[in-house]
């Protein structure tokens, strides 16, 4: 990846942009709860290795964040789920901006994660009808799918980095400054939809939970859904006739930075036709907050 982005930065003028890390890459709603100073982020080698760590049979204290009553000044952790979807839970920075600070990679959100894990187990009778999922299975179910989630966005960034060395022209941020304000928190928000959809329909995610039924995964993760804003909960796309067809368009609106493309792009041309699924160079962090460290 090196060489690509060298040729992208030389060659092909304001396709890369070189941040650092600052408090503002969180989401407006958690930088009071993520103060800078009071941050740990965790490198991991792997998703594995994170999983294989931060996995606890306990479950956290009787005083879970969802009553904010205990903790002056914090939100209500389940209401910005529903307000902010998955970035709640993690988010991912682009090589396009963060790869010379070595900054880029997916940030996974250790106490809204948890503490939604908490609300999942206690709600298993919602979508399973009754109690099924240990809470160590809920607890793995729903990190390796926000992570599936945020490896969407890789695969994007990889799919369009492809497209701007062979068009020698910047695409990638030029689609996040024209053509994503357009449809932020709606249902033609494709990215979002199309992320919870490869989550839904995750054969990776099944793969990493094997001790557990997919069709018990797949209704945890849809019943999540459904509480989830728009864009994220229209992972269906039923807009566009379905995730095959809203791939082609999000694919076109890629490859021409345009809202209404012109030209809708053949099914083998999309994000979904890369076929990428080996995640093992994206670096990856766990993000806690340590004044409330002692909860989880």
């Amino acid at each position: 990846m090196n060489r690509e982005l060298d040729f992208l930065d030389k060659e092909v003028p304001g396709s890369i942009e070189n941040h650092d890390w600052t408090h503002e890459v969180f989401p407006e709603e958690l930088r009071e709860i993520y103060d800078p100073e009071e941050v740990t982020i965790e490198p991991y080698e792997s998703i594995e290795d994170l999983v294989g760590e931060v996995i606890n049979p306990y479950r956290s204290s009787d005083l879970p964040l969802n009553n904010p009553r205990p903790f002056p000044g914090f939100v209500n952790f389940l209401d910005l789920a529903k307000r902010l979807g998955a970035e709640f839970f993690g988010f991912y920075l682009p090589y396009h901006k963060y790869h010379k600070s070595n900054r880029w990679g997916i940030y996974l959100m250790k106490e809204p994660i948890l503490e939604h894990c908490n609300f999942l187990y206690d709600s298993q009778e919602e979508f399973l009808g009754k109690e099924i999922l240990s809470y160590e299975e809920v607890q793995q179910i729903f990190i390796y799918c926000i992570f599936r989630h945020e490896t969407f966005h890789y695969q994007v960034e990889t799919f369009i980095t492809r497209m701007e060395l062979v068009q020698n022209k910047a695409l990638f941020l030029p689609y996040q400054s024209e053509v994503e304000p357009l449809v932020r928190n709606s249902k033609h928000w494709l990215e979002e939809a199309l992320a919870e959809s490869s989550v839904v329909r995750s054969r990776y995610v099944f793969n990493k939970n094997k001790g557990v039924k997919a069709k018990h995964i797949t209704a945890l993760y849809e019943w999540h859904l459904k509480m989830m804003p728009p864009g994220y909960s229209d992972y269906e796309c039923e807009e566009y006739n379905g995730p095959d067809e809203a791939h082609k368009y999000f694919a076109s609106q890629l490859k021409e930075t345009a809202r209404n493309p012109k030209a809708i792009l053949p099914k083998s041309m999309t994000v979904k036709s890369l076929n990428l699924h080996d995640f093992s160079s994206v670096p990856t962090y766990w993000v806690s907050n340590n004044r409330i460290k002692q909860i989880y």
